[in-house]
């Protein structure tokens, strides 16, 4: 794979995760889905001018819940949290934050799949309307 193409549309921390796996099907499919991210995004919010290397999932470290058990014993649980569409770059930015007033904390839902040669993704985006009462 060629790295201009990858780091033109690909985000490093995308790329890294990558480089990262098995030579073959479970590369392709990573990348595949990405891209697929990085489309749903763009239909979604009818923005055909996003950088695509500057989008990208993000994946927050589980969360620990710690439970007090009436012997006074702990015990600690992780909590997986749900990946988040990362949006960086100023272009972005304004596009979706201002232009289109998307909620920026919690208001981009992705989600991804693969099986064999296909991959798809789905975004919702949720925004600011302002109403008058």
């Amino acid at each position: 794979m060629q790295k201009r193409f990858l780091t033109g549309v690909f985000h490093p921390i995308e790329i890294e995760e990558f480089e990262k796996r098995d030579e073959g099907a479970p590369r392709l499919q990573y990348l595949a889905s990405r891209w697929a991210l990085k489309e749903a995004l763009v239909k979604a919010s009818g923005q055909t001018k996003l950088s695509y290397n500057e989008i990208y999932l993000k994946k927050p470290p589980p969360l620990v819940k710690v439970s007090t058990l009436p012997s006074g014993e702990e015990i600690k649980e992780k909590i997986k949290q749900k990946p988040q569409l990362a949006v960086v770059g100023e272009l972005n930015r304004t596009l979706l934050f201002e232009q289109l007033a998307i909620i920026e904390e919690g208001g981009m839902h992705a989600s991804l799949s693969h099986e064999d040669k296909y991959a798809v993704a789905t975004v919702v985006l949720e925004k600011y309307e302002e109403i008058e009462l």
